[in-house]
């Protein structure tokens, strides 16, 4: 077996990141309350701490794989990148899902969230003038910068655990043109199966996230709609 290229390198350690974030999402509720509560009360009594780990998420120290999805994020600025950063490390160094991130945020105060927000805007400068510095080098072609997830139309082009897929809406904006699919995997040594919720913007992907019939049940315009409204923070339906 050869040495994987640089393209094929980076969809492993993707898929590695993905499945982390699927299994977080598949642990038991006891488990994922713990977790709430934990990544609750950081964000309250700590800040600081949320964000000198988001700091580490996008340094590389929870994979490449997960830091390639952060840093997709960061070179985003019309995005909520306040809002998505944290979710992510709320998964990878507290283990609590997703959607259970977005609860524990609400139950912030004004005072308490402002405080948080403070911190991690620190986190994302810092790291904004990071890849700054480092584009020169990659710009050389000393270590060639992170592909998208499955951009362009073929998303899941020689994915080893891929098997199907339904699109539920296609929604075009000011924005651009968004999709959302269920997309179903196969178990590897590599990749927990399952059905994935995926949102794509312009054929990159934007948002992946178990499927779950309880938080999927709307029409497939709503939920993109929905996304765009959360990390965005604002209503586009032009």
């Amino acid at each position: 077996m050869g040495i994987p290229s640089q393209h094929e390198y980076e969809q492993r350690e993707i898929r590695a990141a993905q499945a982390q974030r699927a299994a977080v999402q598949r642990a038991p509720l006891r488990d994922r309350k713990e977790a709430q509560l934990a990544f609750f009360e950081a964000m309250r009594d700590d800040p600081a701490l949320v964000a000198e780990r988001l700091g580490w998420l996008l340094d590389g120290n929870y994979g490449y794989g997960a830091m390639m999805l952060a840093q997709t994020v960061l070179r985003q600025p019309r995005m909520n990148r306040q809002a998505a950063l944290t979710q992510m490390i709320g998964v990878y160094e507290w283990q609590c899902p997703e959607d259970m991130t977005r609860a524990a945020w609400k139950r912030l105060s004004p005072g308490e969230a402002a405080a948080l927000g403070r911190e991690v805007r620190v986190a994302i400068s810092d790291a904004e003038e990071a890849l700054d510095e480092a584009a020169p080098q990659l710009a050389g072609g000393n270590w060639p910068a992170p592909s998208p997830a499955w951009a362009g139309s073929g998303y899941w082009k020689g994915h080893p655990a891929y098997v199907s897929h339904e699109r539920l809406a296609r929604v075009d904006n000011n924005m651009g043109r968004w999709e959302i699919y269920k997309v179903k995997y196969r178990t590897t040594p590599d990749y927990e199966g399952g059905t994935q919720i995926e949102i794509y913007r312009e054929g990159q992907l934007e948002h992946g996230e178990s499927f779950e019939p309880a938080l999927h049940n709307q029409k497939g315009e709503h939920l993109i709609q929905d996304w765009i409204e959360m990390e965005y923070g604002q209503d586009n339906e032009d």
